[in-house]
């Protein structure tokens, strides 16, 4: 059995623990009570509406007879009512709860439970329940940690409670069961017994066979081959996509829909950066909401499908049935919420990208393409992690760059190097971490006293250069010591290598400074006259010593030039307009293109892309860009595209940039 973590393990704790109370979404209307014709027993009028503990829990206690009738009622209803699984399912899991029975413990349950069994002796339904019941007990025996951290009672209880699971649900099977239960709790058995894989998949097929759409056991196959369990990366996406196949129509997406609902509960990025497929993701979700448009978590699971897979279109249709801000039992979704609820009230989103993929949850401070500009690079803030390179074709993760000092920020990427350094920092520390992708092994991490405000890597020789406040350090990898120390009498912002890797250039909050790379001597001051000019940000840093910059130029934004000494400039685009975020303009590697991000006043209206020619000083061209404000550019090492994200994250878009 492999170990599993306890976030992992929570799916348990809500079966063992289910006399919490369950959110209600309104109350369903008490079923008629009457007198049976055998006594004074009450009894459920069928043609009431049936009660279901998803809602709120039954006013009253039913006999053994009256929950024969409520379970058929309910698989009676499914075909015509979706939702009917839904309550069928909750009925399960509060039967096997000792709240039903207003039992101590699980074991005095058990023994209320034997009474069902005794009065129905020909129906499999009590079986049913008595397996799932000590399936729950046999998880509380192991305890929700590492599998190293489990006792020797706690597997002998496990081993003994799931084989009493095993026995009650093949006893129940053989007598000829009436829904799919049964066939999903053979499949968790499976899970926690180590069964091999041909053995656990007759179960899916045979439950195909007598209940297609009972979607829990596809959930239940998924878990069973994620890694932590029996399977392999990638071998969960491969399962959902054949069910497509197996289960036509309607029903198959909705058990799509739900093996992702379920892996969300393990790990909540697989949707993002998952494989599975963003077009069935989204068709999923309209009919999940459909089909279940009361329910707490899976609306909005199903809006954060969209987003993953960028539909608009099926986001607007299925925004009506989203309600909430939060879902427990979908982590993601407090922190994507806001944006989905602004993204579907935008009337059009900007089109025209070439590809796009997923980026981050939060805000992105840069961008880097791969070297063959077929993938990029981005921080992933949210997930605590270095990098990721991301593959826009397949809309997958195709490597990570951990970092020991937590997770990646400010970062650059010197392609004729492979090597990539990043400010990290978490709660408790901060430094540098520098990946060399040619040799993995000599990774480098450095603490620093407070956060890296700004990192560089220099072209030409094996030297980065990292800002701590106001202090610039240098450091030579090759020989492995420090280089010159240099100060500055205020925040250092950026820090750019010229192209030959002699030279440094530093913007600080007040000043842009030059200095000899191998001495950290000071070569001049650039220019910094207001009001007739001030360098904002540093573009890039040409062989001939000279900066290329943005700047205010005569009250203009403006494109700069400085020449080697500093002392002079020349305006290579007179004026970006008003509405230009040129903070966030980017220069592309030949210095032909710039683009830059227009802004808008409004944070949710649709921003686009200019394109500039540093030539002529002319724009050229107009990408659509994003539905909010764009927050990071990139051009790819050959200058042929452009990547682009918002603001506060989300979808990395891809864009040809030839001029139109």
């Amino acid at each position: 059995m492999k170990r599993h973590t306890t976030k992992g393990m929570l799916w348990f704790a809500a079966a063992l623990l289910c006399s919490c109370p369950v959110p209600a979404h309104g109350q369903t209307a008490s079923p008629t009570q009457s007198t049976s014709k055998a006594g004074n027993e009450p009894v459920v009028n069928v043609e009431e509406p049936t009660p279901s503990p998803a809602k709120s829990r039954p006013t009253r206690k039913f006999t053994w007879a009256e929950i024969e009738t409520i379970l058929d009622k309910l698989r009676g209803e499914r075909k015509g009512r979706p939702q009917a699984f839904d309550d069928l399912q909750s009925w399960y899991s509060y039967l096997s709860s000792p709240e039903y029975t207003e039992s101590k413990d699980i074991p005095t349950h058990i023994a209320k439970l034997a009474e069902w069994r005794e009065q129905f002796p020909k129906s499999p339904t009590p079986l049913v329940v008595l397996a799932k019941t000590y399936l729950a007990y046999g998880w509380a025996a192991r305890g929700p940690g590492f599998a190293n951290t489990v006792t020797e009672e706690g597997w002998k209880l496990l081993n003994e409670r799931i084989n009493e699971a095993d026995k009650l649900i093949r006893d129940a099977v053989q007598m000829g069961v009436k829904d799919g239960e049964a066939y999903a709790l053979c499949i968790e058995i499976a899970k926690a017994k180590g069964l091999p894989l041909n053995e656990t998949r007759r179960f899916v097929e045979d439950g195909c066979k007598l209940d297609p759409s009972y979607v829990s056991m596809y959930a239940e196959m998924g878990v069973y081959l994620l890694p932590r369990w029996h399977g392999e990366p990638g071998d969960t996406e491969k399962f959902a996509a054949e069910v497509l196949k197996m289960v036509p129509g309607d029903d198959g997406l909705d058990a799509y829909g739900h093996i992702a609902y379920e892996i969300n509960k393990y790990d909540y990025h697989s949707i993002f950066w998952g494989g599975f497929d963003r077009k069935a993701l989204a068709q999923a979700a309209e009919v999940m909401v459909k089909r279940f448009p009361d329910a707490r978590n899976l609306p909005c699971f199903a809006a954060l499908c969209t987003v993953a897979a960028q539909d608009h279109a099926a986001a607007r249709r299925i925004r009506p049935f989203v309600r909430y801000e939060d879902a427990p039992r979908v982590t993601l979704w407090k922190y994507v919420s806001k944006d989905y609820f602004a993204w579907c009230e935008a009337a059009d989103v900007p089109s025209g990208e070439e590809d796009w993929v997923w980026g981050s949850f939060s805000s992105v401070r840069n961008l880097a393409f791969s070297p063959d500009s077929s993938m990029v690079f981005c921080n992933r803030a949210f997930a605590g992690q270095g990098l990721v390179l991301l593959d826009p074709r397949t809309k997958m993760v195709r490597g990570v760059l951990d970092s020991p000092r937590g997770g990646a920020d400010n970062f650059v990427f010197e392609p004729k190097k492979d090597w990539v350094l990043s400010a990290v920092r978490d709660q408790n520390s901060q430094g540098w971490t520098l990946w060399d992708l040619r040799k993995p092994e000599k990774t480098r991490t450095f603490p620093t006293p407070d956060p890296c405000t700004a990192v560089a890597i220099n072209p030409r020789e094996p030297q980065i250069a990292w800002a701590v406040l106001k202090t610039i350090y240098t450091f030579d990898m090759e020989r492995v010591e420090e280089g010159p120390k240099i100060e500055l009498n205020d925040i250092v912002r950026d820090l750019k290598f010229s192209a030959d890797g002699v030279l440094l250039a530093a913007k600080s909050q007040s000043s842009t400074s030059v200095w000899d790379a191998a001495t950290g001597q000071k070569k001049y001051d650039v220019l910094d006259e207001l009001p007739k000019i001030r360098c904002e940000r540093i573009l890039d840093f040409d062989e001939e010593g000279r900066i290329y910059g943005t700047a205010i130029a005569s009250g203009s934004q403006s494109v700069v030039r400085f020449s080697s000494d500093g002392k002079k400039w020349d305006r290579l685009i007179a004026d970006l307009g008003p509405d230009a975020s040129y903070l966030s303009a980017v220069l592309s590697p030949d210095r032909q293109l710039l683009a830059v991000p227009e802004r808008s006043r409004n944070l949710h209206s649709p921003e686009g892309i200019q394109i500039w020619d540093m030539r002529s000083g002319k724009k050229t061209n107009r990408l659509d860009g994003h539905w909010n404000h764009v927050g990071t550019l990139a051009f790819s090492p050959d200058g042929k595209k452009l990547a682009s994200i918002g603001l506060t994250g989300g979808a990395i878009k891809i864009w040809r940039v030839e001029a139109k």
